[in-house]
């Protein structure tokens, strides 16, 4: 039986590890044999693990709401919204206002479904996230962001990748760990991506070449209204 709140966040954190490990490991077995047979098998499972993802959140918030037997605070900031409408509206304009701000030459594309989905966010914690992105970025010497928004069936992506001087397999290695509640993150950019990430329910994975770059890949499912 849970007892409280507490217990909930954990089970429910660890249950999007297990999930986020799993669909890491199956989208590097995919990366490395593209002709693979099975590749379209494997977006499906990809897609059935995000609905999982769904359910854990739904679980959480019935039970926290029976355990509480009360709605979550209506000054939480947290809202429902058209991804559509958002992608196109809001996100296309902040974009040309932080490249005005930085210096930075962002190039930001999109696929967009013509199926209007609704994602769940705090558009003062997305503006922060992608604040934390950019820094890093410029951090590392970037002048480059190449940015990419795709709409899939059950979930959307965003891609992130700058020509910055890249990390160290250390580096990497730690961010890495932290996924799995072993690590521990030193850059407060960083800190603050994955704090961002926790609480709105995103999925984050970091590549990197030293020398390179990096990309920063987040996962967010759709809600159903």
């Amino acid at each position: 039986m849970l007892e409280n709140k507490s217990d909930i966040a954990f089970i429910n954190h660890d249950i999007k590890n297990y999930i986020g490990n799993s669909i890491s490991i199956l989208r590097m077995i995919k990366l490395e044999n593209p002709d693979l047979v099975g590749g379209e098998c494997v977006e499906i499972v990809i897609d059935g693990l995000y609905r999982a993802i769904e359910l854990s959140n739904d679980i959480a918030y019935n039970i926290e709401s029976t355990t509480e037997n009360k709605k979550p605070a209506s000054n939480s900031g947290m809202m429902t919204v058209n991804l559509n409408r958002h992608l196109d509206k809001k996100t296309k304009p902040i974009y040309e206002q932080l490249r005005k701000r930085t210096g930075l030459t962002i190039n930001d594309t999109y696929e967009i479904l013509e199926e209007d989905k609704f994602i769940f966010i705090n558009h003062a914690l997305i503006m922060s996230f992608r604040e934390n992105i950019i820094s890093n970025a410029l951090k590392a010497g970037a002048t480059r962001l190449d940015i990419h928004h795709e709409m899939k069936k059950h979930y959307g992506i965003a891609t992130y990748k700058d020509n910055g001087k890249g990390m160290t397999q250390n580096e990497l290695d730690k961010i890495i760990l932290s996924l799995h509640g072993d690590g521990v993150i030193c850059g407060l950019g960083t800190q603050s991506i994955f704090k961002v990430a926790e609480e709105i329910g995103f999925h984050v994975s970091y590549t990197s070449v030293e020398g390179e770059g990096t990309t920063i890949r987040i996962i967010y499912p759709y809600v159903k209204l």
